[in-house]
Order: C-alpha cells, then sequence, then structure tokens
C-alpha cells in the first residue's frame, strides 16, 4: 500500500504506485508479500539494491529478458528498465511521483528500445 493510503490520502498517485508494484512483480516473478520474507517487496528490493549495487540477480530467470539498445548506444536489459520505472512509479512522497501519464510514456517508450532511462534518485 502506498504510504499515502494510511493517512487517508486519496488520488490517482495510489493508482500509479499500484502499477509500480505490479512492474516490480513482472520484473521479478515475487508476489508483493511472502510469509517467509519480513518485508514487502518493494522493500526487499531496496535493501538488495543497497547490499549488492545492482538487481540484475532478482530479474525472473524464466524470463529470458531481452536487451535492448537505447538512445546514445547504451544497451540494457528490459526486466532492469521496468524496475526503474517502478521505482518511479513507487516514490514514497507521492508528490514526487510522477502522474500515470509519465509512467506510461517511459513503459512505451521501452518498447520502441529508444529510451535512455535516467536513474530514480
Amino acid at each position: 500500500m502506498p504510504p499515502e493510503a494510511f493517512r487517508g490520502v486519496v488520488s490517482t498517485k495510489l493508482d500509479v504506485y499500484s502499477l509500480g508494484m505490479i512492474l516490480y512483480e513482472l520484473a521479478t516473478g515475487l508476489p508483493p508479500y511472502l510469509s517467509n520474507r519480513k518485508q514487502g517487496l518493494k522493500t526487499y528490493l531496496e535493501a538488495t539494491e543497497r547490499q549488492h549495487g545492482t538487481l540484475m540477480k532478482m530479474l525472473d530467470p524464466e524470463a529470458h529478458w531481452p536487451t535492448i539498445q537505447g538512445c546514445h548506444g547504451r544497451s540494457s536489459t528490459l526486466g532492469l528498465d521496468l524496475l526503474d520505472v517502478g521505482k518511479l512509479a513507487t516514490t514514497r512522497d507521492h508528490c514526487r511521483r510522477p502522474e500515470i501519464v509519465e509512467v506510461l510514456l517511459r513503459l512505451h517508450l521501452l518498447t520502441q528500445g529508444t529510451v535512455e532511462m535516467s536513474p530514480v534518485t
């Protein structure tokens, strides 16, 4: 659940957060919560990235993620790019979270293999 939902804040940003969680699930093959995991998927991925510096090992191996060629000769794994969009869409501060149109545009550009995703800060 988005943090603001617990405070009763309702906006379209709730749906953006939900889409981000779905992208996390698609990219990793993991559900948002598991009984044997102490934290939710978002927190688990954040901790894994801090510890290892990458989420490459978290990608669902059954997905056989393609490598796409981005702008400026940059190549990337589609799964990692989905995780980047998921991270953007699940920004904890709903005021900094993008509108759904921006998220959809980033996903569309990924399908074109023409986007250079900047890291989410």
